[in-house]
């Protein structure tokens, strides 16, 4: 896991791929230690991401990577009944993870980190940004 700073950051998004639904509940149908049953987190239907070069690199030939953040998934879900059609829900969530977390007054960092099976392949697991100092 790991914390840096990007520039010229931009984000995207894509339709998900389907899910091997079989794999998915079996993951959620362990046991939780307060409850007896642990219910399945809705899937939504995309695929969110960050395109980015690193701040102290100038050679840096830019980055691609994928979303996980809960709190997008979780956005989504909510703002789905407030912000309709599909296309207004996904300006809202670009608008939130893009200029007002990556621009203007924000000074962005990812918090990033892999899987053990994967140790090259990163995503975002969260961002922070404070605003820009004076």
């Amino acid at each position: 896991m790991g914390l840096f700073k990007p520039i010229n950051v931009t984000f995207e998004w894509k339709k998900a791929r389907p899910k091997d639904e079989e794999s998915r509940e079996a993951c959620y149908a362990q046991l939780s230690f307060l409850n007896k049953t642990k219910d399945a987190i809705e899937d939504i239907p995309y695929e969110f991401y960050y395109s980015f070069k690193c701040f102290d690199r100038a050679d840096c030939p830019g980055h691609k990577l994928s979303i996980i953040d809960w709190e997008i998934g979780q956005a989504f879900r909510n703002w789905r009944y407030k912000y309709k059609p599909e296309t207004v829900l996904l300006e809202k969530i670009r608008e939130r993870w893009l200029d007002r977390m990556c621009l203007g007054e924000a000074d962005p960092y990812f918090y990033v980190g892999n899987f053990h099976r994967f140790p090259e392949t990163f995503m975002v697991l969260g961002t922070l940004y404070p605003r820009k100092a004076s």
